[in-house]
């Protein structure tokens, strides 16, 4: 009878034991899948946050080149209406950027092309894929640094976060928009001639000008007025603002067509 009882309570405490093993994988795979889970949703989320942002670094130089090329339609039309270059050109390109206006006055083709539009517009994408968006610290800059194109660039902090706080990052940076000149008229003819004669910027296609005898390309380089580059020249942004007598590595100059001159009507000298 002992013994019985003896063997009843072995496989007692073997199936016991057997339970437990098999309760404790379940506990260990479940925990295990969850947690897997868990991980996955995560990558994912990351992963769409990092599309976004790498989206948002792709598209910024887009958004610059609207906004720089319309401010400096605005500048050109300025120097149009008024027949005189423009003051105070840093600040008011920023005033363009910011603020949509020029000297206060609002400036319509600057609707969507501002700062806050461009930001606004990514928001409105991160909140339909649950991300905190924003740009800090931002900064924008005009220059130059060639001759046949205008650098437009912001300095900014990205920032974005999972709505669920599930990641969060910052990144900073600086994106660069290059505007050709080629696209706009040259202020120094348009306030010489008092707008009688506005000026594409074409570059020469060759510089070539001399090749023996032959004066060929010296005669189409001065009859269609194209431009070179030269370092003792002003360059267009500096044309822009009236700085007409400065030598900028990145100046632009053409040869003024003296009979052209003398056909709107003002006194030529040779």
């Amino acid at each position: 009878m002992k013994k019985s009882n003896l063997m009843r309570n072995k496989k007692g405490i073997f199936f016991t034991i057997i339970a437990i093993t098999i309760l404790t994988l379940f506990v260990v795979y479940y925990s295990y899948s969850n947690l897997n889970s868990d991980r996955e949703s995560i990558n994912k989320r990351v992963e769409t946050m990092n599309n976004f942002v790498s989206h948002i670094e792709s598209d910024l130089p887009r958004q610059l080149y609207i906004s720089g090329y319309r401010a400096i339609v605005i500048f050109e039309k300025r120097v149009a209406d008024e027949g005189d270059y423009i003051d105070d050109f840093n600040a008011s390109f920023q005033e363009l950027i910011i603020n949509g206006t020029l000297n206060n006055v609002p400036q319509d083709i600057m609707s969507d092309a501002k700062l806050s539009d461009i930001i606004n517009t990514y928001k409105n994408i991160s909140d339909s894929l649950n991300i905190d968006f924003n740009i800090t610290s931002a900064r924008v800059s005009i220059g130059q640094n060639d001759p046949w194109n205008v650098k437009v660039s912001l300095y900014a902090v990205i920032s974005v976060r999972d709505k669920n706080n599930l990641a969060s990052w910052n990144r900073t940076g600086t994106f660069d928009a290059h505007i050709p000149i080629s696209r706009f008229e040259d202020p120094v003819y348009v306030v010489g001639t008092v707008g009688k004669w506005n000026k594409k910027i074409n570059s020469t296609s060759n510089l070539n000008f001399i090749s023996g005898t032959n004066t060929t390309n010296l005669s189409i380089h001065v009859n269609n007025t194209f431009y070179i580059a030269t370092n003792i020249s002003p360059s267009f942004l500096d044309r822009l603002q009236g700085n007409v007598s400065s030598q900028s590595p990145y100046g632009i100059e053409s040869l003024v067509d003296l009979h052209a001159i003398s056909e709107l009507g003002y006194e030529v000298k040779q």
